[in-house]
């Protein structure tokens, strides 16, 4: 046995869970011997139902064992026939989507996404975009499948946050989008379709009978209910690790402590592995672990803390680009905290993009997770934990929100050829403007040439109105012109104002898929 964690550090986190101690836990692995047992449990109702619910109450870890533990089982061949002696040449592909106010927009964004991942150009991204509709099954299925060119293909539609069927969205549209899982899911062909539901909205979904009826008739079979980190859970968490290591000074209070921290409280594994991993490197010699523990600011502290340290250690420079890449990663609530949000990387510009890389290293403690499509937050207790977050997220939480308005319209655009009819105008395209202008470098390169193409043909509109008006929406364009040539490095044949300009090879397409978890108090 070793006698350091360290000497561990070359064995992959799916079977060494003491590497939760090397580096800062991510959304890439899920080690613990209860998140293993609901893995297995999820495989076993997938494997026989092709519609489950990950049922949990908010802070149980239900999109962590979605997205870090089931897809990366499913892909690896999980649900695969046991019955098939001989390899396969079987795909796994999976899409995730999240709901938002509007569910087949989230669909879309969904496809777009694994299209992205998949390397495929924006002219066919778009076209799977427009394919996505409810007016014919077969089709849509294809088009989730991204058309990819093989028949013997296994489908994951992962629908996560899905109370938000029942919470954003209108009577008429969860309705219909319910419908369309209900289709997407008929057994024996279609799609598997994974929802994760907080414990506490999922009575809801009883407005609708049919979707609801196929989630209780046979709730062992349809339904895993993940219970909150209990005591012994955390005992777990903590000790198994550390036990692995050969460390056993001080573990029984270190467990004390961490159950006592947790007490009433939500009991996600990510920050509690988060507080032990800022603990075993703050550490001095062999020294105390519970004290290390304590001062790297506990479950609730130590990932703000850490990130603190790190923007501390940032460039100046790069400091002033936290913000304009941190509005990409959240979605602040009408009410009150945010979400994480999965950013497409065509959204960022280079120096973003370079950020995000560095943010991503263990080295900056993996505070984002980024990969060749997109990038996020890599534990949404990061938005809660973090002091100098919250205070941006107060102070421009609604530029944030509009900003979120202009690339949902901006991805309407592109997606319908960037027709005229979905250009912006009136009081949207003056709230988009003075956006621009309070906040450049927020906007993607897409969202420019959008509100670009949209002040132009406001200008042919004036035009034609007469000359005094002509003037003066010119004025504002030419502002308007500079703040996006500052704004960006980019080519400027993607500025562009011209409705035709944007690179049709897919570097100006973009998406807005869907954040992770439920809404946090604050």
């Amino acid at each position: 046995r070793s006698t350091s964690p360290i000497a561990l550090s070359v064995a992959p986190s799916s079977s060494a869970p003491a590497s939760e101690l090397i580096a800062p836990p991510s959304k890439s692995a899920i080690t613990s011997r209860r998140s293993r047992r609901a893995i297995s449990d999820l495989i076993k109702l997938l494997a026989n139902e092709r519609m489950v619910a990950i049922v949990s109450d908010s802070g149980a870890g239900k999109s962590s064992l979605a997205m870090a533990g089931l897809v990366p089982a499913f892909r690896g061949g999980a649900l695969a026939s046991t019955s098939v002696q001989e390899p396969t040449s079987q795909t796994r592909h999976v899409v995730v989507m999240r709901p938002g106010t509007d569910p087949m927009r989230g669909l879309q964004d969904g496809v777009n996404t694994a299209a992205i991942a998949l390397g495929l150009d924006g002219e066919t991204r778009a076209e799977l975009r427009r394919r996505v509709t409810a007016k014919d099954i077969g089709e849509l299925i294809h088009a989730i499948e991204c058309d990819l060119p093989f028949e013997d293909i296994d489908t994951l539609l992962v629908v996560d946050q899905a109370k938000e069927l029942v919470t954003q969205c209108d009577e008429a549209g969860c309705g219909a989008f319910l419908d369309l899982l209900l289709a997407l899911s008929a057994q024996g062909e279609g799609v598997r379709v994974l929802l994760t539901v907080r414990a506490d909205y999922f009575n809801l979904f009883s407005t609708h009978a049919a979707f609801f009826a196929r989630l209780t008739d046979t709730p062992e079979r349809t339904q895993l209910r993940l219970p909150r980190l209990s005591d012994e859970g955390i005992r777990q968490v903590v000790s198994d690790p550390l036990r692995l290591a050969g460390h056993d000074n001080d573990r029984d209070a270190l467990i004390q402590t961490v159950q006592r921290d947790t007490m009433g409280r939500p009991g996600d594994t990510a920050p509690i592995q988060f507080a032990l991993w800022s603990a075993w490197r703050g550490r001095t010699g062999g020294g105390s672990l519970t004290q290390a523990y304590t001062a790297a600011g506990g479950v609730f502290g130590a990932m703000g803390a850490e990130a603190g340290r790190v923007r501390g250690a940032l460039s100046k420079q790069e400091q002033a680009l936290l913000l304009p890449l941190f509005v990409r990663l959240v979605r602040p609530s009408e009410t009150g905290g945010a979400t994480g949000r999965v950013a497409p990387l065509d959204e960022l510009d280079e120096d973003r993009k370079h950020l995000a890389g560095r943010l991503a290293e263990e080295t900056s403690a993996r505070l984002l997770q980024i990969s060749d499509a997109s990038v996020q937050i890599a534990h949404e207790a990061l938005i809660r934990q973090w002091p100098w977050l919250q205070s941006e997220l107060e102070e421009v939480g609604d530029d944030i929100r509009l900003l979120h308005r202009l690339t949902e319209a901006a991805s309407v655009w592109e997606a319908e050829e960037q027709s005229d009819a979905r250009l912006a105008q009136d009081a949207a395209l003056s709230d988009f403007e003075a956006l621009l202008s309070r906040r450049s470098g927020w906007a993607s390169a897409s969202e420019l040439a959008f509100v670009g193409a949209s002040v132009t043909r406001r200008e042919a509109a004036a035009a034609a109105e007469g000359p005094h008006a002509s003037a003066n929406w010119r004025h504002r364009r030419r502002s308007l012109q500079g703040r996006r040539n500052a704004a960006t490095s980019l080519p400027a044949h993607l500025l562009s104002a011209s409705p035709c300009s944007p690179s049709r090879d897919g570097s100006g397409r973009r998406q807005e898929p869907s954040g992770m978890r439920p809404t946090p108090s604050g």
